[in-house]
Order: structure tokens, then sequence, then C-alpha cells
């Protein structure tokens, strides 16, 4: 099953939300739509062997939601999800009442090794029967990351590697070498005239897991000229990191 996604997504025609995404710092509540979730990123520190997140609706109607856990890969610009026994999430169903909230636990059934594990947990609600009036029910669905820390936590890294340009756009190759997970929020390259440009993931997710690759788009301006260096600037979750490129290509 493969995905591609912002940490929260609304399809009710609404702006969608991506806390975790470019430029926006995640917080530890977001609401999709009338659903507030506290907290977006449920983590496990070792021996920890459950966790809780409260789902609240705020909408004048109830509302029907199903979760589901899966492991979390990553291969290239792709997110895949598979279904895991690892984790059992209770109530796997559970129906909100107008203006109420809802309890769910996660609970851990195979034991934190010596590497970190990544885990998404779905939240999908399930459209209202038909009430016979013309209209479209759509669901709000979510997709929150789960990770199952190690003792020692490990540490994240950063590589950058310039893969040339492409009309406009110069091609940025970044991989995390360490193990632990990274989340870049904000990428902007700094050129050899003291311009700055903002850079845009390939992928809508912005996290890049151990050992994985993301692609990184840079709109250049006309006429920029490819030689010089360039030094790259990332806010990420293990705070601001700095690369020099020698040139753009």
């Amino acid at each position: 099953m493969a995905f591609s996604s912002p940490t929260l997504w609304s399809r009710r025609g609404m702006l969608a939300i991506a806390l975790a995404g470019l430029g926006v710092a995640p917080s530890r509540r977001a609401r999709a739509g009338a659903l507030r979730f506290d907290p977006i990123f449920l983590e496990l520190p070792f021996g920890q062997k459950a966790s809780v997140l409260r789902i609240a609706n705020d909408d004048p109607a109830p509302s029907v939601l199903q979760m589901r856990l899966f492991s979390w890969t990553q291969q290239g610009d792709t997110d895949s999800l598979n279904p895991t026994p690892d984790l059992v999430v209770s109530p796997p169903i559970a129906t909100l009442a107008p203006t109420s909230q809802q309890i769910v636990r996660l609970f851990l059934r195979r034991p934190a090794g010596e590497s970190e594990r990544y885990y998404r947990l779905l939240v999908e609600q399930l459209p209202p029967p038909p009430s016979g009036r013309a209209g479209i029910a759509v669901a709000i669905n979510a997709s929150l990351p789960v990770i199952i820390d190690t003792a020692d936590r490990g540490s994240a890294g950063l590589e950058w590697q310039s893969e040339g340009i492409a009309g406009n756009l110069l091609v940025l190759r970044a991989r995390n070498p360490g193990t632990r997970y990274l989340r870049i929020n904000w990428l902007a390259a700094v050129l050899p005239d003291g311009r700055r440009l903002r850079g845009q993931p390939v992928a809508e997710n912005p996290y890049l897991l151990p050992g994985a690759e993301r692609h990184w788009h840079l709109p250049l301006p006309r006429g920029l000229a490819t030689h010089g260096p360039v030094q790259l600037l990332a806010r990420t979750s293990s705070g601001m990191k700095t690369t020099e490129l020698a040139s753009l290509l």
C-alpha cells in the first residue's frame, strides 16, 4: 500500500493541513475539518508499551472513525504502508458524539529492538449513510507518525548532493545516513550573489527515515551562473543544518 500525504489532510474542499510540511513547524495538536488530534506525532520511548491519542469532534453531527496501523518504510520519494501485527489500536472503530472526545490507545506487541521502528496510524472518517439530499459525503483522513525509540535513541544525519538542473529547477538529493528519523521543515539555498531561494520537496511527506533518500527542487532565476559555492540551510527536527555545495552542477 503506497501513499503520499502531509501529516494531515482533508478532502472536503478545504485547504489541506500540512503542519509538518515545508516552512511550518509542527505542533502537538492539529485540526482537520471538524476533528482535532492531540498529539499528531506519537513516540514511544524505550521501555514504554502504550501511547494515548485524543480525538475531539467539533462537528454538530456524530462522526464514525476507523483506526488502522501500518508499518512505514520509504523507497526514494515514495512512502509505503503495510499491515503490521507489531501494534494494536483500541478501539479500532469509534463513534464520536457531537462535541465529544475519544481516547485511542496504542499498545506495543513487539518489544523495541536495536533500531528505531516506524509506523503510521491512519484515522479514517467513515461517510454517513445517504440522507436522500443532494450532495457528496467525503470523509476526512489523517495519517499520524508512530515512532518506537531505542535505548540510545541514535542520531539523524543529513547529506545533500546536486543532481543537476532540469529546466529551471535545481534537483537536490537528501540522504539520512544516521540511525534516527529526520524531518526537514524548511530548506533554502544561499547563492554566490547572496540571493536566497526556497526549496520544495518532491514528496509531500517531509520525513527522511534512516538510510532513505528524498529529492528536493530549487526554482532557479533566469540567467543564473552555475559556478560558485552554494550554501544549503535546512531547518530540521534535529536543528538547523548547513551544507555547502561547490556549485549548482
